[in-house]
């Protein structure tokens, strides 16, 4: 009876921790979503440790003939350091990750541990034009588990140096792939076009930049010399792009208040707690082994989830470029690649864009100047993190040579 009245105080204090957690998530509070964090370590912390405890104490009882809560406690607060220290070990070693933890840590790494440094006071700014830009003529380091890398940049806010913002012959636009996230800045593929071409090369790549962003970015340059314009998409520039055509193609910025939030809710997020690591990616792995045999638990953002319509990504970027003000398409060669995770490279988005270039009125405007360059087939399962899902510095290279092959009309792969 001692075991179950414990147990139904257990029962109480869980769904106390839900009603109060689901009361939380509705606040728009900066610190919901971490506090909300804490509270599922703690639920988590509660059912692990009882059940540990309830364990611990029956083979105390079996082996020594009597069980002592204090010696049974110690245990099992022994225990929840053994899985931190485990989890820790883990996940700064990706390589050991078995592959049936591999979701759940994936799960982990996406919605718990990846610091965005265009929420980094020290990497970033707020932009009333483009919402932020990285902190201008700034030096600064960005890490994670998996990389550790020095960021300079020039007075735009960019990740190149200040003379390569003079007549440059070739820009690089983009997000975070583009800018080099997880590389050093003479391993992105921006700089290795500007070696392997000779050309004055620009890379405007910022995090997080949908094609409408890179597009008012590209208005800030200096055009005058232009002779290539390289743009990246990825996935998530749809719902800029659709904003921006929505809003008759001036992309509606938030105002500073709504960045210093952002930032403020990612420092918060980016605290280490204890339990971070244990107890969410064991709640995580739990969760998983659950839905495996019958789907009960919402785990939303999987990466398995599909790239989406690729003729509505397709149709929003080419309206986007044709209402672009600053590429004359005449003078312009404009090439268009796909960089995103290694599922997302298969789909079918730059064959749609080719297909709609070719179209009027797209193919009058473009005068067939509008080139894409698929990287699918190029690059391959460890070219990229294990954990993250950027490409490695031998991505970058090899980016660099498909791009300098169509460049120079070499490249017979323009699908």
């Amino acid at each position: 009876m001692k075991w179950f009245g414990a147990f139904l105080y257990l029962i109480v204090c869980c769904l106390l921790l839900e009603v109060i957690k689901s009361f939380v998530a509705k606040q728009e509070y900066i610190s919901s979503y971490f506090v909300g964090t804490l509270l599922i370590c703690l639920q988590f912390f509660c059912l692990l440790g009882f059940v540990l405890f309830l364990l611990v104490s029956f083979l105390m009882k079996k082996i020594r003939g009597r069980g002592s809560w204090a010696v049974s406690l110690t245990i099992v607060l022994g225990c929840f350091a053994i899985l931190e220290l485990g989890a820790a070990w883990m996940l700064n070693r990706p390589s050991s990750i078995p592959s049936s933890m591999k979701p759940a840590v994936y799960y982990y790494y996406d919605h718990y541990n990846t610091p965005l440094p265009q929420f980094n006071v020290a990497a970033a700014v707020y932009n009333k034009q483009l919402f932020y830009t990285l902190r201008p003529d700034a030096q600064f380091r960005y890490a994670n588990l998996e990389f550790d890398n020095q960021y300079h940049t020039n007075s735009k806010g960019i990740r190149d140096q200040e003379e390569a913002l003079i007549r440059p012959a070739v820009i690089c636009l983009g997000d975070s792939y583009a800018m080099g996230w997880g590389v050093e800045q003479a391993e992105t593929y921006a700089r290795h076009v500007g070696k392997l071409s000779g050309l004055s090369t620009l890379n405007a790549g910022v995090s997080s930049y949908g094609t409408a962003r890179e597009m008012i970015m590209l208005d800030q340059l200096d055009t005058s010399t232009l002779q290539f314009l390289i743009i990246q998409y990825c996935y998530n520039d749809l719902g800029e792009n659709k904003a921006s055509i929505a809003h008759q193609y001036k992309l509606p910025i938030s105002g500073e208040g709504n960045y210093d939030t952002l930032v403020a809710r990612q420092r918060l997020l980016d605290r280490y707690f204890p339990g971070k690591y244990g107890l969410l990616l064991s709640q995580v792995g739990l969760k998983y082994a659950v839905n495996h045999v019958k789907p009960i638990f919402s785990m939303q953002q999987e990466r398995a989830s599909g790239f989406g319509n690729e003729k509505e990504h397709a149709a929003a970027f080419v309206d986007i470029l044709y209402h672009a003000p600053r590429i004359n398409f005449r003078k312009v060669k404009v090439l268009v690649t796909l960089l995103d995770s290694y599922d997302h490279l298969s789909c079918r988005f730059l064959d749609e864009v080719t297909r709609l270039a070719a179209q009027s009125p797209y193919a009058e405007h473009f005068g067939g100047n509008l080139q894409v360059v698929n990287m699918h087939g190029l690059l391959q399962p460890d070219d990229f993190y294990e954990l993250d899902l950027h490409i490695r510095a031998s991505g970058h290279q090899k980016v660099a040579e498909r791009l300098w092959q169509q460049m120079s009309g070499k490249s017979s792969d323009s699908r």
